[in-house]
C-alpha cells in the first residue's frame, strides 16, 4: 500500500513530472528544461508550455496541480524561480505555502477542510491506495478531532 505520505514524495513526483525533469541533477539541468519548454521565450511557462515539459495535455490534472503547487505569485504560469522549486519537490520537501495550495486544490467547496468525499477525490486523482479501507484508515488517523474533516494541519500530518 502507498499512503498519501508517499504521494507527497516520489509517487506524486513520478505522476506529476516528466522523465527529463525527474532526471535533472542540478539547477543548470532545470534551467535547461525550462528554457526548452519556454517556447515564446517570455520567461514564464504557460500551462501549454508546462504541458510540453511534462509530456501531458495542457488541461490535464498534472499540469493544473503543478501550477497550483509551484505558482507562488498566482499568475497561472511558472517563472524560472518558481519552476526551480521542483528541485525541492524532488527531494520530498514541500513548503508550507505549497502544501496549503496543494490542500486548497482538493478543497472543492473552499470551506477550508477536506471531507471524506474530497479526500477520496484527491486519492482517486493521485492513486496509490489498494482499497477504500486503507484510505479510510489514513483519513481517520489524521482526523485528530474526530469531526470527519481534515483541516490543513491534520492533512499535513499525512504528508509528513
Amino acid at each position: 500500500m502507498i499512503s498519501i505520505r508517499a504521494l507527497a514524495g516520489a509517487a506524486l513526483l513520478a505522476w506529476l513530472l516528466a522523465p527529463a525533469i525527474v532526471q535533472a541533477q542540478s539547477e543548470e539541468d532545470l534551467n535547461r528544461v525550462f528554457r526548452e519548454a519556454d517556447g515564446n521565450a517570455d520567461g514564464d511557462l504557460s500551462a501549454a508550455e508546462l504541458a510540453g515539459a511534462l509530456e501531458a495535455s495542457p488541461d490535464s490534472a498534472r499540469v493544473t496541480l503543478m501550477i497550483v503547487i509551484l505558482d507562488a505569485d498566482g499568475s497561472q504560469s511558472l517563472s524560472l524561480s518558481e519552476f526551480q522549486h521542483i528541485g525541492a519537490l524532488l527531494s520530498g520537501q514541500m513548503t508550507a505555502d505549497q502544501l496549503a495550495r496543494f490542500f486548497a486544490f482538493f478543497d472543492g467547496n473552499r470551506d477550508g477542510v477536506l471531507d471524506k468525499a474530497e479526500f477520496n477525490a484527491a486519492v482517486a486523482l493521485l492513486g496509490g491506495y489498494e482499497n477504500q479501507a486503507a484510505i479510510d484508515e489514513d483519513f481517520d488517523a489524521a482526523d485528530q478531532n474526530g469531526d470527519e474533516r481534515l483541516d490543513v494541519k491534520e492533512f499535513e500530518t499525512l504528508m509528513n
